[in-house]
């Protein structure tokens, strides 16, 4: 049963669509999750430096977990659309160099990419609208997990530290 992340910025939208296929989905706004990165359980309401250096070590620490589950999963849209004015010819050519980068970030980190569009438009005003849709199947997550057990061991016993026992 495949997990499809859909992560959808634009003007008018910016949102985290999380969806288990068949099962239930889940629609957050990118400030919400991004928030939650940066603030610990006990104060989620307030963005503290230590809930940030917390969060930072936490994924630090599990950073090989996530490398191992991104290795798995697999990209099945990519679609980058940007506008600036042309006249700035170094902001173009930067912004060619920037969806490059991400071009070759996406098929080094990910098993596949299949569906991709890049493209920079003649614009007035600077925007972006991207979107990317990732896509992970259950078993192959629990599979990472079990590849990389050592590492969430090392992660809970941090979160234990931090929480204490009967809070974990």
């Amino acid at each position: 049963m495949p997990i499809n992340i859909r992560l959808l910025y634009d003007k008018n939208n910016s949102r985290v669509d999380i969806r288990l296929v068949k099962l239930f989905n889940m629609r957050l706004s990118i400030g919400k999750v991004l928030k939650y990165f940066v603030t610990t359980r006990g104060h989620r309401e307030e963005i503290t430096l230590d809930g940030i250096i917390y969060n930072i070590s936490v994924f630090m620490k599990s950073k090989a977990i996530i490398n191992e589950v991104v290795k798995m999963a697999r990209v099945k849209k990519v679609t980058v659309n940007g506008g600036l004015d042309y006249e700035k010819y170094i902001l173009v050519v930067n912004a060619w160099i920037a969806v490059d980068r991400l071009n070759k970030f996406l098929k080094k980190k990910f098993h596949r990419v299949e569906d991709e569009y890049y493209m920079i438009n003649h614009s007035e005003k600077p925007y972006l609208a991207v979107e990317l849709i990732v896509e992970v199947r259950i078993i192959l997550l629990l599979l990472a997990i079990i590849i990389k057990i050592k590492d969430l061991f090392k992660v809970l016993k941090f979160m234990r530290l931090y929480y204490g026992k009967s809070n974990i």
